[in-house]
C-alpha cells in the first residue's frame, strides 16, 4: 500500500495515466508511450482509464510472476 500512496501524487485513490507515465518513465526502463500506455491498459481491468489499488496489486503480482 505504501508504494501505491506513493505514485498516488495527486492523493485521489487511483493511480492515473499521468501518474503511471511518471513513474515508469523515472524507473528508467526506458519505455516508449505506446509500451506504457499498453501496460495501463493491460492493468486497468474494470477500464476506467485510472489503476486502483486492486489493479496495483495483480499487475504487481503479474509482473513478479513473469520474472520467475
Amino acid at each position: 500500500r505504501r508504494k501505491f500512496n506513493e505514485i498516488d501524487i495527486d492523493r485521489g485513490g487511483t493511480l492515473t495515466r499521468k501518474e503511471i507515465k511518471i513513474l515508469i518513465r523515472n524507473s528508467g526502463l526506458g519505455l516508449s508511450d505506446k509500451e506504457i500506455t499498453a501496460w495501463i491498459n493491460k492493468a486497468d481491468t474494470n477500464g476506467d482509464g485510472e489503476i486502483d489499488f486492486n489493479e496495483f496489486v495483480q499487475a504487481y503480482k503479474q509482473r513478479e510472476h513473469s520474472k520467475a
